[in-house]
């Protein structure tokens, strides 16, 4: 069942917290003219919990990771940064963030997930990391939503088309991009 209104248990069904994973996303304009994404994921479990390399006692987060992407007006990223602050093997997680400075020069609107899995295999880089990228390209779309307002005259707004809500054959679309607006053949 679909809904559109609270996400919160019903309360049909009793439910006991197990796991509490947390992703942020922010965006950034840079005194330099460049833009940043920061994406970070926190995995908190509210009990104690056994792993191999020792306990992490509930509330202590078992991953806590981060990624900065400094990219151009034009999507082209400049710069990765990433970032193991806890990992459930302190010493060994964090050797992989080296390899995701493989990213530097590609562009976050031109198949950038695809690259990712490309540029770094599975093993040579962190399921947590490379998961936070796919997040990339919209947050960076966001960031630049108000320096993209004064965007050339006659450029279709960069939304269209990328969502169910903006299909260009769409009411809305129709309603307030009506230049852009493409009736479907019946």
């Amino acid at each position: 069942m679909s809904s559109t209104g609270n996400i919160s248990g019903n309360g049909k069904r009793g439910r006991r917290l197990a796991h509490t994973r947390t992703i942020t996303c922010r965006g950034y304009e840079l005194a330099d003219g460049l833009w940043e994404v920061e994406l970070r994921l926190t995995d908190v479990k509210p009990d104690d919990l056994v792993l191999r390399s020792g306990i992490r006692f509930g509330g202590m987060p078992i991953h806590d990771m981060a990624v900065r992407v400094i990219f151009d007006e034009s999507m082209f990223v400049r710069e990765v940064i990433a970032t193991t602050v806890g990992s459930p093997y302190p010493g060994t997680c964090g050797n992989v963030t080296p390899a995701y400075e493989a990213l530097t020069g590609i562009n976050l609107m031109r198949g950038f997930r695809q690259m990712v899995k490309q540029a770094i295999p599975v093993e040579s880089g962190c399921t947590h990391l490379t998961e936070l990228l796919a997040l990339a390209p919209t947050t960076a779309v966001q960031t630049l939503v108000e320096a993209r307002k004064d965007r050339k005259a006659g450029e279709m707004p960069y939304e269209i088309g990328r969502c169910h809500a903006l299909s260009s054959s769409g009411a809305i679309v129709q309603k307030h991009y009506p230049h852009w607006f493409i009736a479907q053949e019946k």
